[in-house]
């Protein structure tokens, strides 16, 4: 696109100069002209709340072949090892790095998450641009409807920075000041984070001026976050938390993450959203969650790694799993991947396989979790796959768990139409969990943790463990507790303590409902298996858009290892 303006540019330099004396004053009307298309409040209106879309797109919704993709398989939520989407390169241990060479066979995907956020914060801060009382600027109709405009225009401007900060190591920094003007230039990560939480505080200083509600101020229309019409108290609850997540999922390494502003992500969290937020998606619309449509397929697309989920195995049989020698050896014939056995009911119930089958509905693979009240998509979050399902690799990510909590939503009649996770309040929850973690009050942090915890069948932990060395069940017994973790890559495994509760919750309330769910938090928690692209180079593509030479990120930043042992 770069390169087309400037041939445009550089072909009316050229007439212009050939014809010094020529009058024609005709407008060439196929000419893009951000003035003249955005002359009406509408289009200005309409331009700001398209622009939500576009993130959307960039993040959970439009096409497969995505970053998101990419970061679930590099953190265990996903397992696949099929070429497509480079689920299976990314998979891989040991890891190889995210390069990001011309041509090379991971370039669509890295570069569509790129541009889809990159467009985004362009169409806000084009909108945004618009409005005023100076030359060339408008109103939309009231003070009310423009307040309106203007903070819904910078929530989406902080969005898409603080995505494109979370991914990749630079992007473009884009402000309504630059906005029309020339190429705006590539900053680092670090900038566009603090950018990001600025025009979301942006967001909501606009909101809360009293003079953004009513006379076509807020609620937002219903089409602008389908199907939400939210008050100014209630969007301002919506930016928080995304300013908690933001916050807490910039860094690149445990240090980094533990040296966040933990009171400011607590006090956040807080103040966010108070129930799960739920988009109305359409497969016909931008507001479509992508995976999901080649997720419920199942088969080699997709698969629960036991390497997390088996932290909830009470049975021995995922102890005597990790204990095996060889990575490679996990998963095959001879040592196919475990059973889980637990009384926690997010995992289908049942001492055996064919148990667990009947419990998820049967084989038939369009069954469905069973409705439970004020848990969406219902319960169980994972179904057991029959034996004839199963065809076991020798990978280590083979696993006889499909993650099915959202089937219904897929299936007809409602075929992917309907409402689908953007933000869960388990999510907001995790976040301050951690945050009260952090700051040390260990009774906060196991409040949070138990309001999911114990509905799903899990003992209370606050009278077990108040302090990071504490065991959350089972008081002490290996094979009773719930997490249990590794301490290496051969174990031995020991009970989780308070923080790896917090994980262990968080992991499961989040699978497949938000944008890069687990490896931000895996990465800033220092759990990623050791090779890890921890971010990723702005895409070739873009660098020869602007004559810049394509880089990769240096060997010395992949992630070190895990405590796991991973």
């Amino acid at each position: 696109m770069h390169k087309s303006f400037r041939a445009v540019v550089g072909l009316a330099l050229v007439l212009v100069a050939c014809s010094p004396d020529d009058q024609l004053t005709v407008q060439n009307q196929n000419s893009p002209d951000g003035q003249r298309a955005l002359s009406r409040p509408s289009d200005v209106e309409n331009l700001i709340a398209g622009s939500f879309a576009s993130w959307y797109s960039g993040s959970m919704g439009g096409g497969n072949d995505n970053i998101n993709n990419q970061m679930q398989v590099m953190a265990l939520e996903n397992g696949s090892n099929l070429a497509n989407f480079a689920m299976g390169p990314r998979s891989a241990i040991p890891r190889a790095p995210a390069l990001n060479a011309r041509q090379n066979s991971v370039s669509a995907g890295n570069l569509r998450d790129f541009n889809s956020l990159s467009r985004a914060a362009s169409s806000a801060a084009l909108g945004l641009s618009r409005i005023g009382s100076g030359a060339g600027q408008l109103t939309l109709g009231s003070t009310a409807q423009d307040l309106r405009a203007i903070s819904f225009g910078y929530f989406v401007l902080g969005l898409a920075h603080g995505y494109l900060s979370l991914v990749y190591d630079s992007a473009a920094f884009i402000t309504p000041v630059t906005s029309g003007g020339p190429i705006p230039s590539i900053v680092g990560s670090d900038s566009l984070y603090r950018l990001a939480i600025g025009q979301l505080d942006s967001a909501i200083a606009y909101a809360l001026n009293p003079a953004a509600t009513g006379g076509n101020g807020f609620p937002t229309p219903a089409t602008w976050i389908p199907s939400n019409s939210l008050s100014a108290a209630n969007f301002v609850r919506l930016v928080r938390s995304y300013k908690a997540k933001i916050r807490a999922s910039y860094p690149r390494d445990a240090a980094a993450r533990a040296a966040v502003n933990w009171a400011l992500v607590l006090a956040d969290a807080q103040a966010g959203i108070q129930a799960d937020f739920m988009l109305t998606a359409n497969p016909t619309t931008l507001f479509s969650p992508a995976w999901p449509g080649q997720h419920y397929i199942y088969s080699t697309w997709h698969q629960m790694p036991p390497l997390i989920v088996g932290m909830a195995d009470t049975s021995g049989a995922y102890v005597a799993w990790i204990t095996l020698t060889d990575m490679s050896g996990r998963g095959g014939a001879s040592n196919p991947p475990p059973v889980i056995v637990t009384n926690d009911l997010r995992f289908p119930s049942g001492t055996t396989l064919a148990a667990q089958v009947t419990a998820s509905g049967g084989a038939a693979a369009a069954a469905v979790p069973v409705a439970v009240a004020g848990v969406a998509g219902g319960r169980p979050y994972m179904r057991a796959r029959s034996t004839g399902e199963n065809s076991w690799d020798g990978s280590w990510n083979n696993s006889p768990y499909d993650f099915y909590r959202f089937r219904a939503w897929y299936n007809p009649p409602n075929n992917r139409a309907g409402p689908y996770p953007l933000f869960t309040k388990a999510e907001v929850n995790g976040l301050a969990a951690e945050a009260a973690y952090r700051t040390g009050n260990f009774v906060l942090a196991s409040n949070y943790v138990d309001s999911t915890r114990v509905p799903a069948g899990l003992s209370a932990i606050t009278p077990l463990a108040l302090t990071a060395a504490g065991t959350v069940q089972g008081a002490g017994s290996t094979a009773a507790c719930i997490p249990k973790v590794p301490t290496g890559a051969q174990g031995p495994v020991m009970c989780g303590g308070l923080f790896e509760a917090i994980k262990y919750e968080k992991r499961l309330e989040t699978a497949y409902t938000s944008y890069g769910a687990w490896f931000f938090d895996m990465r800033g928690w220092g759990d990623l298996p050791k090779g890890t692209s921890v971010q990723w180079a702005v895409p070739w593509q873009e660098l020869d858009t602007r004559f810049k030479t394509p880089y990769d990120r240096p060997a010395a930043e992949l992630a070190p290892g895990s405590a796991y042992g991973w």
